[in-house]
């Protein structure tokens, strides 16, 4: 994997569409009590919840964004 900066770039807003996706990354755990788990890791060093799908009976999931805005999921397979 490569990662490269851009200054200008505005952080996505996702899964809003004001400002498109640029990529993000899938965390897949094998529990709800895992994905609950992470989830409050998560945001206790800093992340923040931007949907919650954990009703969803097929994938639940968290879709969050790290501090500097750059979403990510975290789901259960």
């Amino acid at each position: 994997m490569a990662i490269q900066k851009k200054r200008d770039t505005a952080a996505p807003t996702w899964p809003s569409e004001a400002v498109p996706m640029q990529m993000h990354m899938d965390f897949a755990v094998s529990s709800v009590a895992e994905l609950e788990r992470h989830r409050e890791r998560a945001e206790s060093i800093g992340a923040r919840v931007l949907l919650d799908r954990t009703d969803d009976p097929d994938e639940p999931l968290y879709v969050l964004a790290d501090p500097a805005g750059h979403p990510f999921c975290l789901l259960v397979r």
